[in-house]
């Protein structure tokens, strides 16, 4: 049909233009917005799971009242869709779409189906972009940002906070004694220690806060926009949660360094991690299990 040929050479114009580096919401919200552009529902939920990233991504509409269906659905008195399929082996999304005040005839299924299968083949299409850029900036064991990444975007926050005169905080931690739980209960266990270090830190920071792996037990937290008093209150409140952790037959502790920009006198972001890298050294040096934030004059440093 004349709708479908002319869907097509919309989509096929919108891929070439959208960057596999465009959020998974972006594009989430992006592919709703074009079936509820085409398809008269009243309702939506578009969600995506990435089991490599461990998340979850989802956009929705006014779903909250009715029971998902279980199994896939396609129904036009009322009008019901449900579609569950993989992006890949670690990827799977969903789609759910309805309108009870509609009513089509049995042959709008005919209209609907290849409408429905073009806009899904583009959203894969896109997605598995998108995916596997973002896969590469993940660490595979504890799901943070890697190292090389997360100092891509400490440089893009410490050039914002310049330009406008704000402020950053930067955080190294370091689990305390990881090298004992090692050597005593193997390293399939401190792999366990890892992730639910990483999965604390992950969930408990704010929705602004970027969090990556340093290397070997070692983590590094960005803060936009925070000074000195309010890190130390959201890294207390990581302290305490690892601290207070019993999954393991040991306890766990890490030590924190905390550098807060314009504070520390310093000229890039690398700077800014080495100084909270030498609070860190001395909360190591002091007692472990402690936040040290970094002042002018001290020395030293894990990686000095």
């Amino acid at each position: 049909s004349k709708q479908l040929s002319t869907l097509s050479y919309d989509l096929l114009s919108s891929l070439k233009a959208i960057d596999p580096k465009t959020e998974p919401e972006k594009l989430l919200n992006y592919f709703a917005a074009k079936v509820l552009s085409l398809i008269p529902a009243r309702s939506l939920l578009f969600r995506l799971y990435d089991k490599v990233l461990d998340k979850t991504f989802e956009t929705s509409l006014g779903t909250a009242d009715r029971e998902k269906p279980v199994r896939e659905t396609l129904s036009v008195a009322p009008l019901e869709v449900y579609v569950n399929d993989k992006i890949d082996k670690n990827a799977t999304y969903e789609l759910w779409l309805s309108n009870q005040n509609v009513r089509f005839p049995e042959e709008y299924k005919n209209e609907l189906l290849p409408i429905l299968q073009l806009l899904e083949y583009s959203f894969v299409a896109v997605m598995k972009g998108t995916l596997t850029w973002l896969r590469s900036l993940i660490d595979p064991l504890t799901k943070l940002y890697t190292r090389y990444h997360f100092s891509e975007v400490l440089q893009h926050y410490f050039e914002k906070a310049q330009s406008e005169q704000g402020e950053l905080s930067v955080v190294m931690c370091d689990i305390d004694n990881f090298k004992r739980i090692n050597d005593t209960y193997g390293h399939l266990t401190g792999d366990a220690v890892l992730k639910e270090v990483a999965r604390i830190l992950r969930d408990n920071v704010r929705s602004t806060d970027v969090v990556g792996r340093f290397g070997g037990e070692e983590f590094v937290l960005l803060f936009p926009s925070t000074g000195e008093e309010e890190a130390k209150t959201v890294v207390e409140r990581l302290r305490r949660l690892t601290r207070d952790l019993n999954k393991f037959p040991f306890n766990i502790t890490l030590s924190y360094g905390i550098a807060v920009y314009p504070a520390c006198k310093v000229n890039d972001s690398e700077e800014l991690i080495q100084k909270a890298d030498i609070a860190l050294y001395h909360a190591k040096n002091t007692g472990k299990d402690k936040i040290v934030v970094y002042t002018e004059g001290m020395s030293g440093g894990l990686h000095a």
